[in-house]
C-alpha cells in the first residue's frame, strides 16, 4: 500500500464509473514513477472501504479498476502459501554460486 509520505494528496471528484457517494483522493508521487503519474483511489465513504483504483501514466492514458463484493481480512490459510519444488528444477543452496 501507498506510504502518505512518498505522496502528494489531493482531493478530486470521483471519477466516472464510480458510486457518486464515494470519495476520491488523488496520490502524486514525490517520486517520478516509470509506471504512472498518479493514482486515483475510490472509498466508501460511511465504510472507507476501498472501491477502486485509477493509474494516470504519463500520456494521459488511465486504467481503472473497480472492486465489487471486497471482502476483507478473510484470513487465509497457510495452506494457500506452501510451496513445492517442481520436478526437475535446480536446487541452490550455496548464494554464493
Amino acid at each position: 500500500m501507498p506510504r502518505l509520505k512518498n505522496f502528494t494528496p489531493e482531493i478530486v471528484d470521483v471519477p466516472a464509473g464510480f458510486p457518486a457517494q464515494a470519495r476520491a483522493i488523488k496520490l502524486v508521487p514525490k517520486v517520478p514513477q516509470p509506471d504512472y503519474d498518479s493514482l486515483i483511489l475510490v472509498v466508501d465513504q460511511p465504510s472507507l472501504m476501498l472501491r477502486g483504483i485509477v493509474t494516470i501514466d504519463a500520456q494521459g492514458g488511465r486504467s481503472a479498476i473497480a472492486f465489487e463484493n471486497l471482502k476483507e481480512n478473510m484470513g487465509t490459510p497457510d495452506k494457500m502459501f506452501a510451496f513445492s519444488i517442481p520436478r526437475g528444477a535446480e536446487v541452490i543452496t550455496d548464494a554464493t554460486r
